[in-house]
């Protein structure tokens, strides 16, 4: 049962509908949520009801998120960093 909600999550965290929330959120997912049990999955949950526009603002520092909306697993979103990608283009160096 708890892979079904983990295999639910994962696709809901890669199908928000903002690319850059998709691929930031859908890393997260790859790295915590292996190791999340049923109170960080709902927790987890609760963070992908928020609208893309509140999260990425909190993310980026725009704006910060309120007490309410804060728990354990949302601190862990706020302060994942989105791995750089093998294929990334490296910068040219002079």
């Amino acid at each position: 049962m708890i892979e079904q909600v983990r295999k639910k999550l994962r696709f809901r965290a890669g199908h928000r509908g903002f690319r850059e929330m998709d691929l930031f959120m859908e890393a997260f997912a790859a790295s915590y949520l292996d190791r999340f049990g049923e109170a960080e999955l709902k927790e987890f949950e609760q963070v992908l009801d928020i609208p893309d526009q509140d999260v990425y603002s909190w993310i980026t520092g725009q704006a910060a998120p309120p007490e309410s909306a804060r728990t354990r697993v949302l601190d862990l979103v706020l302060t994942f960093r989105y791995p750089a990608s093998q294929s990334d283009p490296k910068p040219e160096q002079g």
